[in-house]
């Protein structure tokens, strides 16, 4: 049984959100654009949002951590 993490990478112009297997394979992504946000907690929200989504999308209940960098 594979066990799953989030992996978000913030940049300048996009925000990329991956859904990542323990064997590091990349299962999904979602992106956001990072410049179109000036309040903190929308941003926060949305990322939020987008794990929501990509976890029941994939039909995972649980995840072992985040990454971000």
């Amino acid at each position: 049984m594979n066990t799953y993490s989030i992996g978000i990478d913030i940049g300048g112009t996009n925000t990329d959100i991956g859904l990542v297997r323990d064997d590091g394979r990349v299962m999904a992504k979602k992106n956001l654009p990072t410049n179109k946000y000036y309040d903190a907690d929308i941003y926060v929200a949305d990322i939020c949002e987008q794990i929501k989504l990509l976890m029941q999308e994939n039909g995972i209940e649980a995840i072992d951590g985040v990454g971000i960098a």
